[in-house]
């Protein structure tokens, strides 16, 4: 579900500074538009927080996913300048999210209510609550750095985490060990109880 910015954010704007003893007064020709200036450290959350939607519930799989996040990470490197900073215009100020703290608890949480406000949960994206909580907190990054507007804020870069890189959620693979050692549970089970492996009986 697509988190609308509050209006809050709107272009901002430049007065024109009239000489002394004239009224001052505003060309509404003349406008600024908020921009992001980055470099290449600040691409990754800044590609992952410009698409959060369409990365976290893409509708094809996880490499799908994950192979548009580095894609629109690419499209950032290709803007960097020989200088090392980028400059991002003509940003969609609908598709930015609200500036809010996303954790692995956090996410969890808003799964459990999920239920009352109809949004989408964890089990609707390819990745885990931790890797979901990553996409949030990138959203929120960038939307901060748009309404930074031009001031120079350090502000703190959400860090990918290395589980990005598999193929499959962290959760899912933990799953999949649970299924196996149950079935090798089973198995051992199985041929002990049938006098299978030497020395071993199972108490019936």
């Amino acid at each position: 579900m697509r988190k609308t910015f509050a209006a809050a954010v709107a272009a901002c704007t430049v007065a024109l500074v009239a000489p002394a003893g004239v009224a001052e007064t505003v060309d509404p020709g003349f406008s600024r538009v908020c921009v992001i200036e980055y470099n290449v450290d600040q691409i990754p959350a800044l590609a992952a927080g410009l698409h959060a939607d369409d990365i976290l519930y893409h509708s094809g799989d996880r490499a799908d996913a994950v192979a548009l996040w580095k894609k629109e990470q690419d499209t950032l490197r290709a803007g960097l300048e020989d200088n090392g900073w980028g400059t991002l215009k003509d940003i969609d100020k609908d598709s930015l999210w609200p500036v809010e703290d996303h954790t692995a608890s956090s996410v969890i949480a808003e799964d459990l209510g999920s239920s009352d406000t109809g949004a989408p949960t964890t089990l609707d994206t390819p990745f885990s609550a931790g890797e979901v909580a990553y996409f949030k907190s990138a959203a929120s990054y960038t939307t901060q750095r748009f309404q930074d507007c031009g001031r120079e804020v350090n502000r703190p870069v959400p860090a990918a985490p290395s589980s990005l890189d598999l193929a499959l959620a962290p959760g899912k693979i933990a799953g999949i060990v649970v299924a196996l050692l149950a079935v090798l549970g089973a198995g051992a089970a199985f041929a002990a109880s049938a006098g299978l492996i030497p020395g071993v009986a199972l108490p019936f």
